[in-house]
């Protein structure tokens, strides 16, 4: 009878044992709490393809993290006070393997075409997580640009995705024709699940396991002992 529960309990211990280190390989792994909140890099070319009202419309294409696909976007508002351009906009980044909805505010020297991209993503993948990025202006695209009504210009550009609190939308316009909507920056860290929180829970498992395993070892010991 104390050979049974003897040879159980070591299967037990063993078992804990696979459970505890694999807990801790994990939590060691770089991409294992970054796998839900990014980072991801997603590219992107874009031209207009309505300018008459707003919103004005877009299109282009996408490549990076969220594989290669289309690209369709709204301008919600644009000020340009003569030096630089503001613009409101929301991008529809649809990829091969991912697709989200970014809310961006946009920062575009009118000098230089060169623009800086803040934000927070909407919808689908990495739900609620910060935008940073930028596009430069190429007066002859590299691609064919079907529709577009400003010619042969687009903008290229990347999108870095990562998880954190979006930025606050100081760039927003302060005069067009539609109200910009402020980006939510509603429980990122908790739905993104957190590099600090994932590495945390998993240390913890792991540790408990060991713990688990030593009290075990001890047990077994008694065991011994008394037979």
């Amino acid at each position: 009878m104390q050979f049974k529960i003897l040879a159980h309990t070591r299967m037990v211990f063993a078992l804990v044992l696979v459970a505890g280190f694999a807990a801790l390989t994990l939590s060691l792994s770089p991409g294992a709490a970054s796998a839900a909140g990014g980072p991801a890099d997603v590219t992107f070319t874009k031209w207009i393809t309505q300018a008459t009202a707003f919103p004005f419309d877009m299109k282009g294409v996408v490549g990076g993290d969220v594989g290669a696909g289309t690209y369709t976007g709204e301008v919600l508002t644009l000020v340009d006070d003569g030096t630089t351009t503001k613009i409101h906009a929301l991008y529809h980044i649809n990829g091969g393997t991912q697709s989200l909805t970014a809310d961006v505010l946009i920062t575009q020297t009118d000098a230089t075409g060169a623009a800086v991209i803040t934000g927070v993503v909407t919808t689908g993948y990495l739900k609620d997580s910060r935008v940073t990025g930028g596009y430069e202006t190429l007066p002859v695209c590299n691609i064919a640009t079907p529709g577009s009504v400003i010619g042969t210009v687009c903008f290229h550009g990347t999108l870095h995705i990562t998880a954190g609190p979006a930025p606050a939308p100081t760039a927003a316009p302060t005069a067009a024709p539609a109200a910009p909507r402020p980006p939510s920056t509603g429980n990122v860290s908790f739905a993104n699940g957190g590099e600090g929180t994932s590495q945390a829970v998993l240390w913890m498992v792991g540790i408990a396991s060991l713990g688990a395993l030593a009290l075990g070892v001890r047990r077994v010991a008694v065991v011994r002992k008394s037979r």
